[in-house]
């Protein structure tokens, strides 16, 4: 048990996964008989948590944890709610906690990278991704968040090798977001046709807010591009493209500050 699931599939970090046999009805009469049981009372909130009932969820984290103040699971699971309330801070916060007790937790540490990725701290983001890669090497989703951030933080080779050693590692489910990987890093390379045909299949295959940043990024290359043809209509058609997807996974993903930074930026660009 990592104590969270292993999906990359949507904007924020995800839902944690209830513990094989400790979900629905069979838990809560365990809880029934055992109000203090730590097992039942963490079970509870997990079902709560991957049915998006997180105030309920809260209600069963605190309770656990006044049976056990620094459990490094319930702890996570605070984590996770305060994330999707908005709570950046206290999120990250409570996670660094976490990974000081679980050093070698390469699903805490995961978790941990993805918060402070979507809180823009790159370079920490980094640091925690390859210390999950180091932990568990079959863990692919930090590769996959080494790969990206390693593009964004301009390390080129580091991505590109991380890429290829992926190939045939990832499961037909998560293709796409190799797909979106590659796309930044022919994006960063200049390459912006092949980027554009690869983002858009990611995109196509899942609209979240990763897939929706890229394609924003390729349509202001486009912009940049057709501006520096003269031709102003064009570029401002893209412009105006990468913005309405920008909106777009900031209202799916209000606390995605690395959106919230890149709609900004392109707002006070007026260039096209």
């Amino acid at each position: 048990m990592r104590g969270a699931s292993r999906n990359l599939s949507d904007g924020a970090p995800s839902p944690l996964k209830p513990k094989s046999g400790l979900s629905g009805p069979p838990v809560r009469k365990a809880l029934a008989l055992a109000p203090n049981s730590l097992p039942a009372l963490q079970g509870v909130a997990e079902v709560l948590l991957t049915q998006g009932q997180i105030d309920d969820a809260w209600g069963f984290v605190e309770r656990a944890l006044k049976v056990s103040p620094m459990d490094s699971f319930s702890l996570s699971m605070k984590a996770e709610i305060y994330w999707r309330r908005g709570q950046v801070y206290e999120a990250v916060d409570t996670m660094m906690v976490v990974v000081k007790a679980q050093p070698k937790n390469a699903t805490f540490l995961f978790r941990l990278g993805r918060f402070l990725q979507q809180s823009d701290m790159l370079d920490e983001a980094y640091k925690y991704f390859q210390q999950a890669k180091e932990a568990d090497q079959s863990f692919i989703d930090p590769r996959l968040s080494l790969a990206s951030t390693a593009i964004d933080l301009g390390k080129l080779g580091e991505a590109k090798a991380e890429i290829d050693s992926l190939r045939g590692k990832v499961s037909a489910d998560k293709r796409f977001v190799l797909d979106e990987i590659e796309a930044k890093y022919h994006l960063a390379c200049g390459e912006v046709d092949t980027a554009a045909d690869l983002a858009l299949s990611a995109l196509n295959y899942h609209r979240n807010s990763f897939t929706l940043s890229l394609m924003a990024k390729v349509e202001v290359a486009k912009a940049e591009r057709a501006n520096a043809d003269g031709m102003s209509v064009m570029a401002k058609s893209h412009r105006d493209t990468a913005m309405r997807l920008l909106q777009e996974g900031l209202k799916d993903y209000p606390q995605n500050v690395a959106l919230a930074n890149q709609l900004a930026a392109l707002e006070a660009n007026d260039l096209y």
